[in-house]
């Protein structure tokens, strides 16, 4: 069966008024896709997929498995990258 797991940069400070929220890099992300490796080692990679979308981390999103992720042309939204890992188990 196939299956994925992702790998979203998570929120390290949430919005204020006047100051945006902030993210931890995608390297880090991409430190926790390593290690999740690791201890994942008998897990066959078939593909890494790097994505973009809008708005995952807010309150009535569901995340990056969400399939309904709105922008709204009057007001600013949130463009996240992040990575899936797509894998079979041996």
């Amino acid at each position: 069966m196939i299956k994925f797991q992702d790998f979203v940069p998570e929120q390290v400070e949430k919005p204020r008024m006047f100051k945006k929220a902030s993210y931890e890099s995608l390297d880090a992300a991409m430190e926790r896709m390593n290690e999740w490796r690791r201890k994942n080692f008998t897990y066959r990679i078939l593909n890494v997929e790097t994505v973009v979308l809008p708005n995952i981390h807010l309150k009535a999103e569901e995340g990056s498995t969400d399939v309904d992720l709105p922008t709204e042309a009057e007001i600013s939204s949130c463009w996240l990258q992040f990575n899936w890992v797509w894998y079979v188990r041996e």
